[in-house]
């Protein structure tokens, strides 16, 4: 009979819509990707989805695919990162005695964790299910942007519990305040603060139920204390637990809403989102918002394997920036005070900017400006705060994880491409000042006109390209505004990437500061994160150059000498040394799973071998990505990976995302459309040959013949049809 009624809820759910359905969000769940397959709406506050373990790098994103056991279900996740945080508010349903522990999940009853069938899981976007085998329970997960909805179907008892454990986290972070009190037998509200990636998190969150609890409690260090409701402090661990009677009504439906300023605007978050108790209501409204969100790309012929790889990655892309702000307009700013936004503004978090310059903010900047305009918006205020644009934000706190003054070329590409919700003065004077920050080593770049090996305590030949970059990046924002003595100083600074490169190595090589290049047995070109290059090596990182691709070319010898260079990194026989846990999606040197050299195949067209573009494209779509949980090469960075994915499988990328251009590849199916938020449309068609596997002779605009295989954003927003032929 529990079956029976299992099969029905099943059927009952409603299926997703014509775009949706081609999203996979187990894709990237495995491998190194780094994902998560809960649900969640586009940039949504909430991320509520299984966790299978809280420690070690595989585990960033709370779930990995190879596991086969669930711990229970949690609402904030990061996706795609090498870091570890968030597992917010963590909810596990129990049969029997309470269990406020994970336990041993191969004996049922030991613990809350339980065994799980992969073939039981459904994932899509805005959805979540799985069917607990322990307590034989089946999980249902849907959201609104701030609020996550639980439904659990359990079988005929009177001990179906909910545990919750609020001081659960993913990476161990240290727990610095925890609450949970109990408002009513339907609701219960609580805090967790942590100092961990994020130094100082503040989540308040309230859960409410759609029956009374026959019983419920709070239990500290694992100890139920009787009729002990409340409570709050420092405490190292502490659950909330609740007690229902499922023998004439198998279904408890939760909803738990979330806020980083108090429990108040956690409640009105629940009211304003919220009300009613319908969950296939709610598993409709996501699939609608992702269906609008995702539905601004139609694409006619092509696998259907190949339109899972296209829409799982542009689902992936809108995942960060996420919400941070209450229905009310209050958030948590970077001064860790209460803020109320303007009118017309929201607050994001989770800004990556080392790895979403590159692609997952100007695929943005093309597909919804004004959102993109909200994530630059935003950085604008984190700068009045701090007086710099962010370098790695998390939950309003800068963890400086990475490199480079890395927001500089997200706003330089908003305003160069024209997105006209911007304050161009402010934004001006926010890429100076964060040019001049110290925090980074700039003031050590602007001193010795590089970074030098023995003044930085790690990476500063990657530091010297990045900042060089940033400055050519400032250069063309400023240029776009008219402010031509700051552009030239900009300019001037972009070009001392020369100061990087070792012309008798060929290569980028670390400098000392009295001007000497290190030796042969202090520096190895082939090495991946060796302790001067990022996450790379000389030959990856090399090319990291994309502001002055001529000028690159040029100190690589010529056309000539910088093909044949380019095309070696390309050599499956030429392999980089190391054991770095990001050397994935290799061919020869070429690292497609980290960022530095994603723009690296588009390099060939650039010098005018728009054939090899094409090759390697297609090599990296065919035999990088796939449908599968291990379908990612490499983290997907908050989305930068799938950008790269989703850009060149339409037919172009942003190899220097101030340039106000893109270099065209070939598009991945016959045709493709795109509905732009100006209300025009781009073309895209393929004509003549297979995209996949053969290569276009020609490209044409709107019928003008585009020679240099290059196109501008200004040019492709305004409408028309790009046509690749034979």
């Amino acid at each position: 009979m529990f079956q029976a009624i299992l099969a029905a809820l099943a059927l009952a759910v409603p299926q997703a819509g014509p775009v949706s359905r081609y999203v996979d969000p187990l894709i990237g769940t495995s491998a190194t990707g780094h994902t998560f397959p809960g649900a969640l709406r586009p940039h949504g506050m909430v991320q509520l989805s299984p966790d299978t373990g809280f420690s070690g790098w595989d585990h960033a994103s709370g779930y990995r695919h190879d596991d086969n056991a669930i711990m229970g279900f949690s609402h904030m996740h990061l996706s795609g990162t090498g870091g570890s945080d968030f597992g917010d508010i963590l909810v596990a349903p129990t049969v029997g005695e309470v269990q406020l522990v994970p336990g041993d999940a191969t004996k049922p009853g030991d613990g809350y964790a339980s065994l799980i069938d992969h073939k039981d899981e459904v994932a899509r976007a805005g959805y979540y299910s799985v069917f607990l085998q322990n307590p034989k329970v089946e999980a249902q997960l849907t959201t609104t942007p701030r609020v996550g909805i639980h439904q659990y179907t359990f079988p005929p008892t009177d001990k179906a519990n909910l545990t919750f454990e609020v001081t659960n986290q993913i990476g161990g972070q240290e727990r610095t305040y925890s609450a949970a009190k109990w408002i009513s037998p339907t609701e219960l509200e609580g805090a967790i603060f942590t100092k961990g990636w994020a130094r100082e998190q503040h989540t308040y969150f309230v859960a409410r139920f759609s029956r009374p609890a026959t019983s419920y409690g709070v239990a500290i260090d694992n100890k139920i204390e009787a009729g002990k409701t409340e409570a709050s402090g420092a405490l190292p661990r502490l659950d909330a637990y609740a007690t229902f009677d499922t023998r004439k009504d198998p279904t408890v439906v939760v909803k738990v809403a979330l806020s980083n300023v108090d429990n108040e605007g956690a409640r009105k978050n629940l009211d304003g989102e919220a009300k009613g108790w319908d969950f296939n209501r709610y598993v409709r409204d996501a699939d609608s918002a992702w269906n609008t969100k995702l539905g601004q790309t139609r694409i006619k012929g092509g696998t259907d394997a190949q339109k899972r790889d296209y829409y799982t990655s542009l689902y992936h892309a809108y995942i960060h920036p996420s919400l941070y702000q209450d229905v009310d307009g209050r958030y948590l700013g970077m001064d860790m005070k209460v803020h109320q936004a303007a009118p017309g503004f929201e607050y994001y978090h989770v800004y990556s900017t080392w790895d979403t310059y590159r692609a997952a903010h100007p695929l943005f900047q093309l597909l919804e400006p004004s959102m993109n305009a909200q994530f630059v918006n935003g950085m604008l205020e984190r700068y009045k705060i701090r007086g710099e644009l962010p370098v790695w934000e998390l939950a309003s706190n800068e963890t400086y994880t990475m490199i480079g003054a890395s927001s500089v070329p997200i706003v330089a590409n908003a305003i160069v491409n024209n997105n006209k919700a911007i304050d161009t003065n402010l934004a001006l004077k926010a890429v100076n000042d964060s040019l001049l920050f110290k925090q980074g080593y700039q003031d050590i770049f602007l001193q010795y006109k590089y970074v030098p090996s023995d003044k930085a305590s790690s990476r500063s030949v990657s530091r010297t390209l990045e900042f060089a970059y940033d400055n050519g990046a400032a250069a063309q924002m400023a240029r776009k505004l008219g402010q031509t003595a700051e552009a030239n100083t900009f300019w001037e600074r972009s070009q001392w990437y020369h100061n990087a490169f070792n012309p008798e190595k060929d290569l980028i090589w670390p400098k000392n500061s009295a001007g000497q290049w290190l030796s042969d047995t202090e520096f190895d070109p082939l090495l991946v994160d060796g302790p001067y290059i990022a996450q790379a090596n000389a030959w990856e990182y090399g090319w990291n150059i994309m502001h002055d691709v001529p000028g690159m070319i040029a100190l690589y010898g010529g056309q000539e000498a910088f093909v044949k260079k380019l095309a070696q990194t390309f050599d499956p026989n030429f392999k980089p040394k190391g054991d770095y846990h990001g050397m994935t999606g290799l061919i020869g040197q070429y690292n497609h799973g980290n960022e530095p050299g994603m723009h690296c195949p588009y390099l060939f067209s650039m010098a005018g071998r728009p054939d090899l573009t094409q090759k390697y494209v297609q090599q990296v779509r065919n035999d990088l990505y796939h449908n599968g949980a291990d379908g990612l090469p490499g983290n997907d960075d908050c989305g930068q990976t799938s950008a790269w994915y989703v850009f060149s499988a339409l037919g172009f990328y942003p190899v220097d995302p101030a340039s106000g251009e893109y270099i065209l590849g070939v598009p991945s199916f016959p045709e493709a459309s795109i509905k732009l938020e100006n209300g025009k449309t781009i073309r895209i068609l393929a004509k003549g040959f297979d995209p996949t596997t053969q290569t276009a002779k020609t490209v044409r605009w709107n019928g003008r013949v585009l020679s240099n295989w290059r196109i501008s954003h200004i040019e492709l927003t305004s409408g028309g049809t790009l046509e690749f032929s034979a």
